[in-house]
This record gives structure tokens, C-alpha cells and sequence, in this order.
């Protein structure tokens, strides 16, 4: 280790490596192991090496100030391990099959919503409308002196003197007049909407 000379300026080295127990070698010569601390070594610029088993070594280049302590600190890195690869018999070609291609389904067809059925017309209940009243009128009988009244072939009043007033279609009507000892007489009247048709009938 280059002391310092009495008088001459020094400084401190103090030196430190992950792994420790690398051995420190300055200017190539071998100072000590990891960590390791030099005193008194004299100013200026060192080369250091650091070699540990199983890392790389390491070189670098480090300064060292008069009355000033200077640390260095190392980082090792592992050394690549060299394989010896020895032949080894050839072996029968391997034949590799291809895999199969994958079969893509066929596109499922898009299902349609099922038609719906026309609309079923709901019967309407027919409306049934009466028939129109029939146009009426008024037929009054008298019969002298007195006989039984018959309308169409409908006896209407017996043995009467008095005035018989019904209501007729509109039209035509037969209208008989019947005594017992006088015997009958018929005629032929006309009745017309809303009116009274008079008839007096004489089997004297």
C-alpha cells in the first residue's frame, strides 16, 4: 500500500463490495478483503480491482484527497457459467401433424317471429228494424135501422144502431151490413192516412 512520505499529504480509503470477502487489489497489488478501510495513503488517482469467487471482477479507476475519507462501494455480478455441450445420438426425425383446421359453424339463420293472423271480424249483431207502422185511418159505420157490422170478413159489433168507428190500414175495405129479417148489403170503402171515412148503410 503507497503510504504517505513523512510530511506529504494524505487520505482515507475506505472500500466496500456486495458480496463482501472480494479481495482489493490497488494498483496490482493486493491491499486486503471486503470491507476494508486504508489510512494514510498518500494523495492521487489509484486503479482498483476487486475479484470474488463465482462473480466478475471489477476495475475501476478512484481518487483519494488529502484529509478526506473516500468510499468506493462495488457492486459484483455473477459469473456466466460456460456448459460443455456433449453430441448426443441423432435421434429418428419427429413428424409433427399439422392439427386439424377448426370447422367454423355454420351462421345460424336469424329466426323470424311468426306471423300473426289476421284479425277476426267479430260478428255484429244485425239490428233488426220494425218494420214501418202501416199508414192508418178511420172507418165509422152506421147501419139503419140497426145490423151487425162486418170489416173484411171480421164481425166488429152486433145488432147496433149506433155509429162503430175503427181504425183500418189504408185502403180498401169491404164493409157488410147483416140484419135477420132484412137481410144484408155490402160496400166497398176507401181509407185513407190520418182521416175517418163515413159510412152509413140503409136496409130499410
Amino acid at each position: 500500500m503507497p503510504d504517505a512520505p513523512p510530511g506529504e499529504d494524505a487520505g482515507t480509503l475506505a472500500v466496500y463490495s456486495f458480496p463482501n470477502g472480494a479481495t482489493v487489489y490497488l494498483d496490482a497489488n493486493a491491499v486486503g478483503i471486503t470491507p476494508l478501510e486504508l489510512d494514510a495513503i498518500a494523495a492521487g488517482t489509484y486503479t482498483l480491482t476487486l475479484q470474488v469467487d463465482g462473480y466478475n471482477p471489477v476495475d475501476t479507476v478512484t481518487s483519494v484527497t488529502p484529509g478526506e475519507r473516500t468510499s468506493l462501494v462495488v457492486f459484483h455480478e455473477f459469473a456466466a457459467e460456460t456448459v460443455s455441450l456433449e453430441p448426443t445420438e441423432s435421434l429418428d426425425p419427429v413428424q409433427v401433424t399439422p392439427p386439424l383446421p377448426r370447422r367454423t359453424p355454420p351462421p345460424r339463420e336469424t329466426e323470424r317471429p311468426a306471423s300473426r293472423p289476421p284479425p277476426v271480424a267479430t260478428p255484429q249483431p244485425e239490428t233488426t228494424r220494425p218494420p214501418p207502422a202501416p199508414a192508418t185511418g178511420t172507418l165509422a159505420v152506421v147501419v139503419r135501422p140497426w145490423g151487425t157490422i162486418v170489416v173484411d170478413g171480421t164481425t166488429l159489433a152486433r145488432e147496433t144502431d149506433v155509429q162503430h168507428a175503427t181504425t183500418l190500414p189504408v185502403g180498401e175495405h169491404r164493409v157488410r151490413a147483416v140484419h135477420p129479417t132484412l137481410g144484408s148489403r155490402e160496400v166497398t170503402v176507401t181509407v185513407r192516412p190520418g182521416t175517418t171515412a163515413h159510412v152509413e148503410i140503409d136496409l130499410n
